[in-house]
């Protein structure tokens, strides 16, 4: 991802966008979600849809 110097997109030099920026920038306009909260979500989620297999049960070649 790139950031303009100017403000005016395709014009002045472009700089590259540090990790953190980019990150904290899409969890500040919500693309992103994280904490303790979401990943209980994401959790609860896959295992509705993937049952024990997150818990270690059932690994051993087919669910």
């Amino acid at each position: 991802m790139t950031q303009q110097t100017n403000g005016t997109p395709g014009r002045g030099r472009i700089l590259p966008q540090r990790d953190e920026e980019r990150i904290l920038g899409q969890i500040d306009r919500g693309e992103v979600r994280a904490g303790r909260d979401a990943a209980r979500e994401i959790a609860a989620r896959h295992e509705a849809a993937y049952g024990d297999v997150w818990h270690g049960r059932g690994t051993g070649g087919t669910p």
